[in-house]
This record gives C-alpha cells, sequence and structure tokens, in this order.
C-alpha cells in the first residue's frame, strides 16, 4: 500500500515539474528575435569595445557593461524593445 502512495506522489512530483517547465517554456518564448544582422553586429562590436576597458585603458571593471550588448547581441533579442514593439530584423 506503501509503494502505491510512493508512485502517486511521485506522478503527482513530475506533472508539477512539467507544468512549471511548459510555463517557464512560454516566459522564454515571449524573447522573441527582435534584432537584425547589423544590429546584433554593431552590439557585439560595441560591447566587446567596452570590455577591452577592463584589460586596458583605465582598467576599470564598469567595463564589465560590456557584457550587456554582448549577451543580447548574441541571444538576438532586446528586452528594451518589447514595450516599444521595436523590431530590427526583417521577419
Amino acid at each position: 500500500m506503501q509503494r502505491v502512495e510512493q508512485n502517486q506522489s511521485l506522478i503527482l512530483l513530475s506533472k508539477k515539474l512539467y507544468t512549471n517547465f511548459a510555463d517557464t517554456q512560454k516566459d522564454f518564448d515571449m524573447l522573441e528575435k527582435n534584432m537584425g544582422t547589423i544590429d546584433r553586429t554593431l552590439r557585439i562590436l560595441v560591447g566587446l569595445g567596452i570590455l577591452s576597458l577592463v584589460f586596458v585603458g583605465p582598467q576599470t571593471l564598469w567595463g564589465l557593461l560590456g557584457l550587456i550588448p554582448i549577451a543580447t547581441g548574441a541571444m538576438g533579442s532586446c528586452p528594451a524593445y518589447l514595450p516599444f514593439g521595436i523590431k530590427t530584423c526583417k521577419a
């Protein structure tokens, strides 16, 4: 009898985990691609330039802010574009 209850508990737990995973996927899909190739390339180049400030020039940790445009350029999605409905990609 205990084994049946354990199996039912595991089934309920797996259903909850799957539901949470499905909800997470829906949230992740919200970050659809909204940047074109030129926008992405420029962001990555500017991000690398800012990031280089950690190693050359003033050698300050403020250069780590360059990771933001690098990340958004690599993902192809800019969260700041979402509220304004801006899309620089063709499709």
